[in-house]
């Protein structure tokens, strides 16, 4: 029921600044993560909000710029030492639950997202609002038309259309080890890889793929610009893990694939209680009782601990 709104809060994110995201040459912006926190957050996170704790990994370990409203990374520490189950959400982050009844709209600052059962609420960080209708306004910010407004640079900030029709500065791409480039006319003004031209696709955002340099470093594309990272910045413990040709990735093993959220090669699943699940390459248990929840079940392959955060929710 919450994949509508995992992009709501995507766009409402980019819109609080910031749309290049990754861990740059060094990460000069948060700390590395430990891998038990985050896994503890994760699950937690993927069993009371959506998408399992796979994804929310991947978001704790990789915190985009953009993540301003939600402060996943942020809120890490805060969930790991939880133990009263989906409770911790509404402590350590901006979200309510919403039972019985669900309007989608807003109620104050806070934008309605709804599904089965009811939904949840999300606080908007300062300087934004909501319309009434769910939709979301920047009051000052200079007004653009999205089909004919051409991306920039403002610096190393690209500069976006966004929200109801708003010029808005995405976040620093240099904070993340990237240049701002912008093509103009219909392409994108992206952060790109400053090491010099390649070719690739990636986005410079979550599991980076790539060549080890050596045991602590990745050399992968960014956007085709040739990009470096450091593993140790990343999470406590990572180190360059080559899994295949072509597919090595800053991690803990290669035991699985961590940019899969489940099927082959991924190992989630429940283990008893216990919800097992891909940490950065490597299977890690964790009773869900440990947590606050009862027990561990599997919806569409994807393990959750139960019960959620009221009667009647489905992930």
């Amino acid at each position: 029921m919450w994949r509508n709104s995992i992009a709501v809060s995507a766009l409402v994110l980019a819109l609080a600044g910031g749309a290049c995201g990754g861990d740059g040459g060094g990460n000069d912006v948060v700390a590395p993560l430990s891998p038990d926190a985050a896994l503890r957050a994760a699950a937690l996170l993927g069993s009371c909000v959506d998408d399992g704790a796979v994804s929310f990994l991947e978001t704790l370990y990789f915190p985009y710029p953009e993540n301003v409203l939600l402060s996943l990374r942020d809120a890490a520490d805060c969930l790991a030492a939880s133990d009263d189950g989906c409770a911790a959400v509404p402590r350590c982050l901006p979200i309510r639950f919403v039972t019985g009844d669900c309007v989608e709209g807003c109620i104050g600052d806070r934008i309605v997202i709804c599904g089965d059962g009811g939904g949840h609420s999300i606080a908007l960080p300062a300087g934004f609002s909501c319309d009434g209708a769910g939709g979301i306004t920047v009051p000052g910010a200079p007004r653009c038309d999205g089909a004919t407004f051409v991306q920039r640079c403002d610096g190393d900030r690209p500069v976006k259309c966004q929200g109801d029709g708003f010029e808005i500065p995405q976040g620093s791409c240099a904070d993340a080890g990237f240049a701002c480039v912008a093509p103009g006319g219909e392409a994108q003004a992206v952060c790109q890889g400053t090491g010099g031209a390649c070719q690739g696709s990636s986005y410079g955002q979550g599991w980076l793929e790539g060549t080890c340099l050596d045991a602590d470093t990745l050399e992968t594309c960014v956007r085709d610009g040739r990009h470096v990272q450091r593993c140790a910045d990343v999470g406590v413990g990572f180190t360059c893990q080559a899994r295949g040709p072509g597919i090595s990735f800053c991690g803990l093993g290669t035991e699985c694939d961590p940019r899969q959220d489940s099927g082959d090669g991924n190992g989630a699943r429940c283990d008893g209680d216990a919800i097992v699940v891909c940490n950065a390459g490597r299977l890690d248990h964790l009773e869900c009782k440990t947590l606050g929840f009862a027990a561990c079940a599997e919806v569409a392959g994807i393990p959750y601990c139960t019960p959620g955060p009221f009667p009647g929710f489905t992930p």
